[in-house]
């Protein structure tokens, strides 16, 4: 499965500078590849989110995010380089996003109705019938 387009420096949070590297808004998913890399054999700090007050920042934003329902994964380039990530994102991506509806399906935490009877009980009560017949 391939991934659709995320928007870059995707900024979710009206009023305040705070962006996801890479965001997939309509299912809330984000991607925060974080400050420390990999070089010449050992994990190199750098970049914003590794001193004391990105680090606080840092929480806040993904409190915030919490709190607004967004998944973020954060990770790192190497994540990137190996697969891991775009395989994290496609996993997340699967449990977000809608699915198809199938108006015959049963929905979940319910039994289907035994042969012969109808999933539509039918108009309530005083109802008038529906312009187009049943539905």
């Amino acid at each position: 499965m391939g991934l659709p387009d995320p928007v870059p420096e995707y900024r979710f949070w009206e009023g305040r500078k705070f962006a996801f590297d890479l965001a997939w808004p309509a299912v809330k998913v984000a991607v925060e590849v974080e400050g420390v890399t990999y070089t010449k054999g050992s994990y190199q700090l750098g970049g914003r989110h590794v001193s004391a007050r990105g680090f606080r920042q840092d929480l806040v934003k993904y409190a915030e995010a919490a709190a607004q329902g967004w998944v973020v994964l954060r990770v790192l380039p190497l994540h990137i380089k190996t697969g891991e990530a775009i395989t994290w994102v496609q996993r997340v991506l699967q449990t977000r996003a809608p699915l198809p509806v199938d108006p015959g399906a049963t929905p979940p935490g319910t039994s289907p109705p035994p042969l012969g009877v109808s999933h539509n009980p039918g108009p309530l009560p005083g109802t008038p019938p529906h312009p187009l017949g049943e539905t």
